[in-house]
């Protein structure tokens, strides 16, 4: 029996970046976290743990987001259940505090790039879960357009959305972008 692969779709860079690595793999099954709405990213454990149970049998879980509530029940569930978490990185890491030491982490987090893995590594988090440099399965294919040059842009943040305090407006990045408007 092949080892089967839970690919628990998140966002949309998430799941673009899923149907690239499902090649890779010799079974995969879907689930979809959107199927809660606005509350995906605030999920109870119970409810968490019922919809996986649901979704059995698998052997080990990709996701796109292990920061939020979400994301930590389902490190936890997994370690209950002895199946393997692995955590894919589905953007910059503009901020970092609450990535340094969450309580609950994957088994392994694959992330974009050499930088990301050794800052990742000096963290309280690298020595908690497996840290590799695997790319971006979506945007390790991007070719150069006409001319050679392209332009990845990432923008500033202007409001920060922080699970477990007040959300935060950085006023000076608005500013910024303001007087380019």
């Amino acid at each position: 029996m092949k080892p089967t692969t839970l690919l628990l779709k998140y966002n949309k860079v998430t799941n673009d970046s899923f149907s690239r690595l499902e090649s890779s793999l010799p079974s995969v099954k879907y689930g979809d976290l959107a199927r809660f709405g606005k509350e995906m990213d605030v999920l109870l454990y119970n409810t968490l743990a019922r919809y996986l149970t649901e979704l059995m049998p698998f052997h080990r879980v990709v996701i796109g987001d292990v920061f939020w509530p979400t994301g930590q029940h389902i490190c936890q569930w997994c370690k209950q259940q002895k199946i393997r978490c692995f955590f894919l990185q589905h953007g910059q890491w503009i901020y970092t505090k609450n990535k340094k030491s969450p309580h609950h982490l994957p088994y392994c987090t694959m992330v974009y790039g050499d930088n990301v893995e050794a800052m990742t590594d000096e963290w309280p988090y690298g020595s908690r879960s497996k840290v590799v440099a695997t790319g971006n399965p979506k945007y390790d294919l991007i070719t150069p357009v006409a001319g050679g040059d392209y332009i990845y842009f990432c923008p500033p943040v202007m409001k920060e959305l922080v699970p477990n305090g007040a959300n935060k407006v950085h006023k000076r990045n608005v500013r910024l972008l303001q007087t380019i408007a």
